[in-house]
């Protein structure tokens, strides 16, 4: 019975000493990604907005808050691809798009429309400004990273 007392104990110390893979770790440790899936995520995130709008405006929250997930990480891999470049602007405008996001995200959950409204407001914002400063427009219609 001692023995396995002494265990059990040590397991369970072991356990709540034992290093934990949170997000944050994980995210620190990724490499930033490149270029080519910069743009590739950018039209993700382009679309996946769109559709975030429209479902929270239909009432669809299930959806929105997923999407509103899906849009904060991807945020996270853009703020790493500006951080690696050193562009504070533009990785401080994707940290400030990943909260909206994740406020988006807990507001679609509890149905709060106010806050689901600023939030939204505040994430378009965030794109237009990066935009400006960080995208140039070609003649074929495709855009252009500064």
């Amino acid at each position: 019975m001692w023995m396995r007392f002494t265990i059990v104990s040590t397991l369970l110390l072991l356990l709540a000493l034992a290093p934990r893979n949170t997000a944050a770790q994980t995210d620190a440790s990724k490499s930033p990604i490149s270029e080519q899936t910069y743009s590739a995520t950018m039209k993700q995130i382009a679309s996946t907005f769109r559709s975030l709008q429209i479902n929270n405006k239909a009432m669809n929250h299930t959806d929105g808050e997923r999407e509103a997930g899906r849009l904060a990480q991807w945020f996270a891999d853009i703020q790493g691809y500006w951080e690696a470049k050193n562009v504070k602007d533009a990785a401080s405008e994707a940290k400030i798009a990943i909260d909206a996001a994740r406020a988006i995200e807990s507001a679609s959950k509890a149905m709060n429309m106010s806050t689901l409204d600023d939030a939204e407001k505040r994430l378009a914002g965030t794109c237009q400004n990066c935009h400006k400063a960080h995208r140039e427009a070609l003649g074929d219609g495709t855009f252009r990273i500064r």
